[in-house]
């Protein structure tokens, strides 16, 4: 016997359904509380810090950075999910050199990684330029070195595109730079002559956050020559003629000193995330309205934190999804979102905020253990630090830059992880560190 259903009964089974299945969709979504915390994403193959990084077409690429000393050609990318979270990374082609504390933008399809530096103790500067071509899969084409150079080497600049232009801003080419030169991109996708421009920065911009909001450029935060401080200063300016900027402009500065830290904007507003203000890495968010006519209003400081104290990361944002990408003495990727307040962090079931508030709960747990142990060989005070010559091992001394202590000779220490500088001079103390790591924590044991 063959089974019919009258249409009038399909119509209503199908309606019955659709009604249960939004319910249960509606519930699962009210099920969800606001809460100011990241979620994790698939992390990278390797610690990466002051590395690259830039979206394109719903992918996220990675370039190069440091992993302690050892700078990195590596390139990897991974694919941005539905739910905002990460596929798995995978291996791009390696770059021609070495690059780390280094900069990139993306136009119409291609990455360019500009500058950076490598070799000991970041000492060799680099003003080249590679170029890579997104292929229609998401992987990319063999790097190629741009035949236009840089007039200055910029390790620990920024960059960033206005239009079909690239401004390379600030960095480190032997002294901190507080000038930009720019190269204009051409039809077939490889870059013109680089031209300095006549207007400087009216700070030196050292891994400083840089972003181009609707053509206006602004630079925030920064490394203190003299003392290792870092600072609050906020500048913009926006391109007028050939020539490039206009005369650079202060605006009211951040409520933290931050340098290695990210910049945002969304909304009319301007969010500095992490960085290190000195000796100590920073967890910290702060946000601004942005002017129409160029600078920002009083920044707030957010409720919103990062999962831990984080700089030298890449931060950017894809379809109002904001990432953290690596950093200092980490691989982890971590995304959020936005409320209608504009706070970042991330709607939660119970259960997704409980395995959160866990893993950081152990990450803490790990955090005060302290991994690395030495014996302080010698001291020198240079407020706000105290730089601690430390041998580590049978053959194995590094200097470490902690906040100022009662620290001496023979003192037995344990220190935390921290972001390594290269070249690094400090005008109190008169002395080039060839390598210095700056850490937040530092205790003593028996």
């Amino acid at each position: 016997m063959k089974f019919t259903m009258k249409p009038i009964l399909l119509v209503a089974l199908v309606l019955i359904v659709s009604i249960v299945l939004a319910f249960l969709l509606l519930s699962s979504e009210d099920s969800k509380k606001w809460a100011p915390v990241w979620k994790s994403a698939s992390s990278l193959s390797v610690n990466r810090q002051g590395l690259a990084a830039v979206e394109v077409n719903g992918f996220i690429y990675a370039m190069g950075g440091a992993m302690g000393t050892n700078f990195l050609k590596t390139t990897e990318y991974a694919k941005v999910l539905e739910d905002g979270s990460l596929g798995p990374w995978m291996p791009g082609p390696p770059m021609n050199e070495a690059r780390g504390y280094v900069a990139a933008v993306a136009k119409d399809g291609y990455i360019y990684v500009i500058g950076g530096g490598h070799g000991e103790a970041g000492k060799v500067l680099l003003r080249t330029v590679e170029r890579s071509r997104v292929l229609p899969d998401g992987s990319l084409s063999p790097w190629e070195i741009e035949k236009n150079s840089m007039v200055f080497p910029r390790r620990c600049a920024k960059a960033v595109l206005v239009d079909d232009t690239i401004y390379a801003i600030g960095g480190f080419s032997g002294d901190m730079l507080n000038n930009v030169e720019h190269s204009r991109i051409n039809a077939d996708g490889t870059i013109g002559m680089w031209f300095v421009e006549p207007e400087k920065l009216t700070e030196m911009s050292y891994i400083s956050g840089v972003k181009n909001v609707d053509g206006i450029v602004y630079v925030a935060g920064s490394h203190e020559q003299r003392a290792g401080r870092a600072t609050r200063n906020v500048e913009w300016s926006m391109v007028v003629d050939e020539a490039g900027f206009g005369k650079w402009q202060k605006t009211t500065p951040m409520q933290v000193e931050r340098f290695g830290q990210g910049l945002i904007a969304r909304n009319g507003r301007l969010y500095a995330i992490g960085g290190l203000n000195g000796p100590s890495f920073i967890d910290s968010i702060e946000s601004a309205p942005i002017l129409s006519e160029g600078g920002v209003e009083q920044w707030t400081l957010s409720t919103s934190k990062l999962s831990s104290p984080r700089a030298m990361m890449a931060i950017l944002i894809y379809k109002d999804r904001v990432y953290s990408i690596g950093g200092a003495g980490t691989n982890v990727v971590e995304y959020a979102t936005f409320n209608e307040d504009g706070a970042i962090g991330s709607w939660l079931t119970p259960e997704e905020l409980e395995t959160i508030e866990t893993a950081k709960r152990k990450q803490a747990e790990q955090a005060s253990e302290l991994p690395n142990a030495g014996l302080v060989l010698k001291t020198m005070h240079a407020d706000p630090y105290v730089y601690l010559q430390v041998q580590v091992g049978p053959q194995t001394v590094v200097w470490v830059a902690a906040p100022a202590g009662d620290y001496k000779a023979d003192d037995k220490i344990r220190f935390g992880g921290g972001a390594m500088m290269t070249n690094f001079f400090s005008k109190q103390l008169n002395k080039r560190f060839e390598e210095v790591f700056f850490v937040q924590k530092v205790r003593k044991v028996e």
